[in-house]
């Protein structure tokens, strides 16, 4: 199990949009470090912990609307 580790909205934002962006394997971490400028830990942070992040900034992104 990882420590908890922050991980801002953008951080989190440019992790799913390489994601979208199907440029690579998302379990290709060099290239993921590569494209997002996100850390190893930071990556396998959101990994790990995607449904719980994806909650918490798509209530944060609704309340703007």
């Amino acid at each position: 199990m990882l420590k908890t580790v922050k991980i801002t909205r953008g951080e989190y934002e440019s992790y799913v949009d390489c994601q979208m962006s199907g440029v690579t394997n998302m379990f290709d971490i060099k290239n993921v470090r590569l494209i997002t400028c996100l850390s190893k830990g930071k990556i396998l942070y959101i990994m790990e912990n995607y449904s719980e992040l994806k909650e918490k900034y798509l209530k944060l992104k609704r309340k703007e609307n």
